[in-house]
């Protein structure tokens, strides 16, 4: 039961980000009685960076770099890896085999697919199965 929620709430996340891109290329703000696109979205409550973050997916799918059937792989095999190519489709620079990766390799695959440097930190840390971030155990101190 969770699973598919989490599921649903992932494919609501890429459907939301498409329906704002069309909203702010269409103005449809204006039919809800707002002047611009940013009161529509501070209306909404979300930040400047969701709003970026928002826009750069819907808008790379809305314009066919990125298929909605791609986006929705990503994001349900790894968020982590949306996150990541971001900054790829914002410039229009992802390339076919970027978007095969993201939907197949885990999230340090995707990291050193892209060039980044994968260091796993000293001491006990822990991988998310979900999207493969490292966190680091925290020391505790006793008073």
């Amino acid at each position: 039961m969770t699973e598919v929620l989490v599921r649903n709430a992932k494919t609501s996340f890429v459907y939301t980000c498409v329906l704002l891109a069309e909203n702010a290329r269409q103005s449809y703000y204006s039919l809800t009685g707002h002047e611009t696109f940013d009161n529509y979205v501070d209306h909404l409550g979300l930040s400047r960076s969701q709003k970026s973050y928002y826009l750069c997916i819907g808008n790379a799918i809305l314009s066919g770099v990125l298929s909605l059937d791609d986006a929705l792989a990503i994001i349900t095999h790894s968020k982590g890896n949306l996150n990541l190519i971001t900054p790829l489709l914002r410039n229009n620079t992802i390339t076919p085999k970027q978007i095969e990766q993201a939907k197949e390799l885990d999230f340090n695959g995707m990291r050193i697919a892209l060039g980044q440097t994968v260091k796993k930190p000293e001491g006990e840390y822990l991988i998310c199965p979900h999207c493969g971030a490292v966190f680091l155990r925290a020391e505790t101190k006793k008073a």
